[in-house]
């Protein structure tokens, strides 16, 4: 190794022992700026909104799923390009929009349309008859601590994996899935319910949006690791790198607190709304 070469900094490997060859790198780069306009003054909100609403407005104007792994296409490339520039408040702020818009979309979708709904949104029937299970009996096995705090854990685990090797596009995919879950028992609720207002608003449990709000933060944490590792760019600093851990790790041991606290309130509250 001559002199030359050892001014020059090594490149960090992406995944162990893998590092990106320069063209991947600023090729990476480029792809993660593609959305970078529309993560700016009044073009940002209707981005946002759109990369929600559009894929799934489609998918059932069409009746055909896929609108989950195409929603968060998009809204990876709006949380990369804040990425870039470490602009994490705007970036966490984009993804939370997106999954609102959306979360407003399916509910209205599921109340208008739940045959339609449940066919493009799998799983999610089943989500709502084992919900149902719970409000009458005040039992399902995932709600016990032994099942769901391994559980999480492991979600947890496969969130930041995931993040890391697909810049964020598996993560918000499988989130997107879980929401819809949500959206769509929390619609049937409000339609079995004596006050449909106040069932809605419980069915979406106050853990769940905690969750939420951990796994945006953790996310756009990974997706700055990942894309910096993977370009060969310092994207944050340790400090603010250290407060976003911490930040996305208190919600979800929020989430945690809350479930053990209120779980049995809420289970109560809705099996007395029912009519």
């Amino acid at each position: 190794m001559t002199d030359a070469d050892a001014d020059v900094p090594a490149v960090p490997a992406w995944i162990w022992p893998l590092a990106a060859p320069p063209r991947v790198r600023e090729q990476a780069w480029r792809i993660a700026g593609l959305a970078e306009p529309w993560t700016r003054g009044a073009r940002a909100l209707p981005a946002a909104v759109a990369v929600g609403v559009l894929p799934l407005a489609l998918s059932w104007a069409f009746g055909i799923g896929g609108h989950q792994a195409v929603s968060a296409a998009g809204l990876a490339l709006l949380c990369l390009a804040c990425v870039r520039r470490d602009a994490w408040r705007s970036g966490i702020a984009l993804v939370l929009l997106a999954f609102l818009a959306h979360n407003a979309a399916a509910m209205g979708i599921a109340v208008l349309d739940p045959g339609a709904a449940a066919r493009i949104m799998p799983g999610a029937a089943d989500y709502w008859s084992k919900q149902q299970t719970w409000i009458r009996t005040g039992w399902d096995p995932e709600y016990e601590a032994a099942v769901w705090i391994p559980a999480h854990l492991g979600q947890l685990g496969g969130a930041v994996l995931n993040s890391y090797v697909s810049l964020g596009w598996i993560t918000f995919t499988e989130g997107f899935r879980q929401v819809d879950w949500m959206n769509f028992y929390s619609a049937q609720l409000a339609g079995c319910s004596r006050h449909p207002a106040s069932a809605l608003m419980l069915g979406w449990h106050v853990w769940s949006l905690a969750r939420g709000l951990g796994f945006a933060v953790l996310i756009f944490e990974i997706l700055s690791l990942s894309l910096g590792r993977l370009t060969g760019r310092e994207l944050s600093t340790p400090t603010l790198r250290r407060r976003r851990w911490s930040a996305g790790l208190s919600c979800l041991a929020a989430d945690a607190v809350l479930k053990g606290v209120l779980i049995g309130a809420v289970q109560q509250w809705l099996l007395g709304d029912l009519r």
